[in-house]
């Protein structure tokens, strides 16, 4: 063998040697976030996850080091990550400064709308050096398919409703929404000046929606079952959805809205007839 290819084979090694050392390691401060990780195909890569980090099951055997509220701060130091994400606009300011305090690196990651998903993926890939799997590639594809075989001039309106006591839906800016908008369904309360808020049982009677979207089915002894007058509940058009699907923006929502579209009722109007 001579010198040269020696040499050679001498510097793959060592370069192989440092790309090991120096693998980047990954921590996240809000479970869909983990989930985006994964999808990344960075998973390999973390370290520590925020407190219910239930997927995939893989994730549940990494040391949590908070959520959106608190941090371990101990356990971070011991960890090091080199980038700690977290959901950019749903965690304090404080929050970011404490971790930033210990020398670590944050990195925030806008999962605002349902485009934003493969973006915030792509994002994390390049960071980790990794490739995005397949399903992160044809995400938006697909649900523009759902978009276009739901394409109809029917008016459709739903509630989203995401807990009972009390009652809490979300406006037209949330992926929720975005969502149920994709099946045909026009969000009831997308004028809501907040993206989320309680909203009274006057006001959804007077809203009447056509469909109640949840993420259980509709208990005899909860506020909304004994409102008949609402057509969604005299007519029960409730379509349940999976909580961890639908309320994570993560390539899961797919499934949400496969479902949602699945479940969607025949329209009560046409645009042509209401006018």
């Amino acid at each position: 063998m001579s010198k040269t290819v020696k040499s050679l084979l001498l510097l793959i090694f060592c370069t192989h040697s440092l790309a090991s050392e120096t693998t980047i390691k990954l921590a996240t401060l809000s479970p869909h976030l983990t989930e985006l990780v994964y999808s990344a195909g960075a998973g390999d890569h973390l370290v520590g996850v925020s407190a219910f980090s239930n997927y995939p099951e893989q994730a549940q055997q990494l040391p949590v080091i908070g959520d959106a509220f608190s941090i371990n701060q101990e356990i971070l130091l011991q960890l090091k990550p080199d980038y700690v994400f977290y959901w950019k606009g749903n965690i304090a300011k404080q929050m970011v400064q404490q971790i930033e305090n210990l020398g670590l690196v944050t990195i925030p990651i806008t999962t605002a709308s349902i485009e934003d998903i493969p973006q915030a993926i792509d994002q994390i890939a390049k960071l980790a050096g990794t490739n995005p799997n397949e399903d992160s590639k044809q995400f938006l594809a697909r649900i523009n398919d759902l978009k276009e075989a739901h394409n109809t001039k029917a008016v459709r309106t739903a509630l989203i409703q995401i807990s009972d006591r009390p009652i809490y839906t979300v406006n037209g800016s949330h992926w929720m929404s975005e969502a149920i908008n994709i099946c045909g369904h026009q969000n009831v309360f997308a004028d809501l000046a907040t993206q989320s808020a309680s909203v009274g049982i006057e006001s959804i009677i007077a809203k009447n929606p056509d469909t109640l979207v949840r993420f259980s089915p509709l208990k005899p002894d909860e506020t909304l079952a004994q409102m008949q007058q609402i057509t969604a509940i005299k007519k029960q058009q409730i379509i349940v959805v999976n909580p961890d699907h639908f309320s994570r923006p993560t390539l899961r929502l797919l499934k949400a809205i496969t479902a949602i579209c699945k479940d969607t009722k025949k329209p009560v109007q046409s645009t042509e007839q209401a006018l």
